[in-house]
């Protein structure tokens, strides 16, 4: 898209206003989960909280056709130098160099938060759209490892006494994992020519009933650990801050759904053809017509004399003169496939044409080279 309409900027600075919170959020996660004598982490945690939370007021006082660019650039700013700390982090703890209360799989998780924050600030402000169809996999793709990870970081931070919640948390656990393992098979399946198969859909509404369970369990654990009511390691915040995680995702399924709909009915299948239709001459019925054809072949070969009608020796004769006697099979087969390309073209609904996807490599506007896992 050359111009981003209104609708899009809507769209970012709702990413702008959750993912900035969560951004913060996530530095403060981090920075409590440091050993004491990482003062340099610590610092720069701290550092990032604090630039987190002053766009995140920034963001309140933005609207979608005035200041959204600049608070866009800035945010892209941020979160791709907090994926680089995140990095940081990370490659510490899994090489054994840094102890501390921070899980590998929790920076690993939050980390894939701030790339998909980065890639959308990228691709709206670009106005670069998947196809609804696309939108809705890589959304469910994404969010339903998100919550098989929300899953196990409850179960393992729960105390083992309050066995009913850590047997629910582990439930909830092996659901998602194997509802993320089918969105990956979607997204194989329909990666090539994506549009909403009824299985699709029903899947998808299996999605949303799991993630309205998971979004009660969590707002039912964040009131008992407000209370006081539930023994763990869960700080309230970091259970509300899971349970708005879990809101956004029906969110984004809603709003992927609702784009579904907008999209127009598809045309039949490129494979469909009418059965031939003989024209009737006049005097003679199709029925007879049909019975006379079939005596004279019969005729022709007791006769011995089976040979080709004047019309396709005409036909066949002519061809060969146009192509000066020189045109080969490959060359025969090659017109042939670009028919049949044609016809396909007309008869998809959806064009097959190049498409946007995400990109596991791409450039910020500057010479430096931003690597990502986008899963």
């Amino acid at each position: 898209m050359g111009n981003v309409g209104c609708p899009l900027n809507e769209l970012l600075l709702n990413e702008l206003r959750f993912w900035l919170r969560i951004m913060k959020e996530h530095a403060l996660f981090i920075r409590l989960g440091l050993p004491c004598n990482e003062t340099r982490l610590i610092q720069m945690a701290q550092d990032f909280e604090s630039r987190f939370a002053e766009l995140e007021e920034k963001s309140k006082a933005v609207s979608p056709g005035r200041g959204l660019d600049q608070l866009a650039n800035d945010s892209l700013k941020a979160v791709l130098e907090f994926i680089q700390y995140k990095t940081l982090v990370l490659d510490r703890i899994i090489e054994c160099r840094m102890g501390g209360a921070n899980y590998p799989l929790l920076i690993d998780h939050i980390r894939r938060e701030a790339i998909r924050f980065a890639i959308n600030i990228i691709r709206f402000r670009r106005g670069e759209l998947m196809t609804p169809t696309e939108e809705l996999i890589q959304d469910e793709v994404f969010w339903l490892r998100i919550m098989a990870d929300h899953a196990k970081f409850i179960a393992h931070l729960l105390d083992p006494s309050e066995r009913k919640f850590v047997c629910q948390a582990e439930m909830f656990s092996d659901t998602f994992d194997n509802l993320r393992c089918q969105s990956e098979d979607f997204e194989s399946m329909l990666e090539i020519t994506p549009r909403p198969i009824p299985s699709l859909l029903r899947f998808t509404a299996e999605v949303k009933e799991a993630g309205t369970e998971i979004r009660n369990f969590k707002a039912a654990a964040t009131q008992l650990l407000t209370n006081c009511k539930i023994l763990s390691l869960i700080p309230p915040l970091l259970a509300d801050h899971v349970r708005r995680e879990a809101e956004k995702f029906l969110m984004d399924l809603d709003r992927d759904l609702r784009m579904l709909k907008q999209m127009p009915a598809p045309s039949a299948p490129p494979c469909a053809t009418s059965p031939p239709v003989l024209e009737n001459t006049g005097d003679v019925s199709q029925e007879e017509s049909l019975k006379k054809s079939d005596n004279t072949g019969l005729h022709e070969k007791e006769q011995g004399t089976e040979t080709l009608s004047p019309t396709d020796a005409e036909q066949t004769t002519e061809s060969f003169a146009e192509t000066g006697g020189s045109k080969t099979f490959a060359e025969s087969s090659a017109e042939i496939s670009e028919t049949v390309a044609e016809k396909l073209k007309e008869d998809f609904a959806a064009p097959l044409q190049p498409i946007y996807r995400p990109k596991k490599t791409f450039f910020t506007g500057n010479t430096t080279q931003v690597k990502i896992n986008f899963k």
